[in-house]
């Protein structure tokens, strides 16, 4: 059952496209992605121990727009994205009793990193009908994201060998952050009935500027990045209606 949500849900996106006698467009789409790491996956060695590893992406969003011209639709959006990272999940843990390898393992750390992302965000879609069936678009965006992280870490000490782990002292901390970004995202659509088929996002070119952090006073020091992606793992694979 994982296999089959890792497989649908790191390359598929939903999109559901309802359009009324005015030419006003809602899209939504909606992402999930899980991988669990084991052991080795995870980089179990000598300097550390790292016995499993569990990633979880989420992205949900809504758009809404009003065709213009033959071939251009513009309108606004808000973004919803959620990522967590845990190292050393529970259900991982080695058993002390019988467990090979384990047995001068006196502690071990939990740690748990989640970001939280809000953006509002508007766009502009010029597509453009190659055949009856094939249709080229191309997304121009821009958004402002605002970002919660939180780091918790947690440890715990097998106070005499062989004995269960218990909880000893932990460390938390919570930082906000504020991005500005602008991008494109090229698709292709594929007509499989008149109201309905398939969509490939197969890329995409972002560039994001750092407004505010909370960890720093120093304003002039900001993060930039400029993302382009055009490889498979980047491609984005959904579906459309119109009704």
């Amino acid at each position: 059952m994982k296999q089959s949500l890792v497989i649908i849900l790191i390359f598929s996106f939903v999109r559901l496209y309802a359009q009324t006698d005015k030419n006003y467009i809602v899209r939504t789409n909606l992402g999930y992605n899980y991988v669990h790491k084991d052991m080795i996956d995870a980089g179990f060695g000598v300097t550390n121990q790292n016995f499993g590893e569990i990633n979880q992406k989420l992205s949900l969003n809504l758009n809404a727009g009003r065709r213009f011209g033959k071939s251009f639709i513009y309108g606004l959006g808000l973004g919803y994205n959620f990522s967590k990272q845990e190292f050393n999940p529970e259900v991982d843990r080695p058993q002390i009793s019988g467990a090979t390898g384990f047995g001068n393992m006196t502690f071990y750390s939990n740690s748990v990193i989640t970001s939280r992302t809000v953006g509002p965000a508007i766009f502009i879609q010029y597509f453009s009908a190659i055949t009856d069936r094939l249709t080229i678009a191309f997304d121009g965006f821009a958004k402002y994201e605002f970002t919660t992280n939180q780091t918790k870490n947690s440890l715990f000490n097998s106070i005499v060998l062989g004995q269960p782990f218990v909880y000893s002292n932990g460390y938390f901390k919570k930082t906000n952050l504020q991005r500005l970004g602008f991008g494109i995202l090229p698709s292709v659509r594929y007509n499989i009935l008149k109201n309905a088929g398939l969509e490939l996002t197969y890329g995409l070119l972002q560039y994001t500027l750092k407004i505010n952090d909370s960890r720093m006073d120093n304003s002039n020091k900001k993060t930039k990045t400029f993302d382009a992606g055009f490889k498979p793992e980047n491609w984005l694979i959904g579906f459309y209606l119109k009704l």
